[in-house]
C-alpha cells in the first residue's frame, strides 16, 4: 500500500511539474508573440513585412549607396536611350535576398527639371554583379512595391497567419 502511494505521489508531482513546464512555456511565447518589435526573432507586425525593406542609414556608406545610385541612373540611360544626370540620393532601404536589393529614391536632372525616381538595384557582391531591377518616378504611396499587392500582401511569397504577414 506505501509503494502504491508513493507511486500516486510521484506520479503527481511528475504531472504538476509538466503542467508547469508547458503553463510557463505557453507564457513565454504569448509573451514573445505579443512584445515582438522590428529587429527580433525576424517577424514583424502586420504593415512590415519579414524579409521586406528596411531603412539604410544614408550616413553610413554614403559613397557606396551613392555609386549604386550613380550606377543606377547611368544603367537606365543606357537602356532607356535617356539623358538623366545623378543629383543626390535622397532615400535609401535594402533587404536580404541572395546579396542585396536596394530600393533607392533618387534626385537627377533631365530636361530642363529635377525629378525624384525610384530605382531597385540588386547587389551579388561575392560574384560583383549589379543588376537595375526597376527605375520609374517616383511616386510616394507606392515606394517599393513593384509587384502588385494582394491583402496587404506581396506576390508570391507572402503568408498570413492571424495579424502576423509573413515574407519570403
Amino acid at each position: 500500500m506505501k509503494k502504491q502511494e508513493q507511486r500516486w505521489q510521484r506520479s503527481t508531482f511528475c504531472s504538476m511539474v509538466t503542467l508547469s513546464v508547458l503553463i510557463v512555456g505557453a507564457f513565454v511565447i504569448l509573451r514573445a508573440y505579443y512584445s515582438w518589435d522590428n529587429k527580433s526573432m525576424g517577424v514583424q507586425r502586420e504593415g512590415s513585412l519579414v524579409g521586406g525593406y528596411q531603412d539604410v542609414n544614408l550616413g553610413e556608406n554614403r559613397a557606396e549607396l551613392d555609386d549604386i545610385a550613380q550606377y543606377a541612373v547611368e544603367e537606365y540611360n543606357k537602356n532607356e536611350g535617356k539623358h538623366l544626370s545623378f543629383q543626390r540620393l535622397v532615400s535609401a532601404k535594402s533587404k536580404v535576398v541572395a546579396g542585396i536589393k536596394y530600393l533607392l529614391v533618387i534626385e537627377a536632372h533631365g530636361d530642363a527639371n529635377v525629378k525624384l525616381y525610384e530605382a531597385e538595384v540588386w547587389l551579388k557582391p561575392w560574384e560583383h554583379l549589379k543588376f537595375l531591377q526597376h527605375f520609374r518616378p517616383h511616386n510616394k504611396s507606392s515606394s517599393g512595391n513593384f509587384t502588385p499587392f494582394i491583402h496587404g500582401c506581396q506576390i508570391p511569397f507572402c503568408f498570413k497567419i492571424g495579424n502576423l504577414l509573413l515574407h519570403f
